[in-house]
């Protein structure tokens, strides 16, 4: 996009196809952007629960068991 030459063009005075076509390109942007937040809220949830496991952990007094998760489908667990 950067250093593209930008061109005018009245909507009014493309044919059906090409205005067909561009909202079939505007339609499939629109999904990837939709398919991207989504993931990006995913990571964000991901972020906020590791954050919060850090923070729990930190309170913890020396001598108290852990449970760590080999996978990330599992939740830290603090045993008091």
């Amino acid at each position: 996009m950067a250093g593209e030459n930008v061109m005018t063009v009245d909507v009014n005075e493309l044919p059906l196809p090409r205005l067909t076509q561009i909202k079939q390109e505007l339609d499939t942007q629109v999904e990837i952007f939709g398919s991207s937040l989504q993931q990006l809220k995913i990571a964000q949830k991901k972020y906020g629960d590791s954050k919060e496991c850090v923070e729990r952990m930190q309170n913890m007094k020396e001598g108290n068991s852990l449970l760590v998760p080999l996978t990330d489908s599992v939740s830290l667990f603090i045993l008091d």
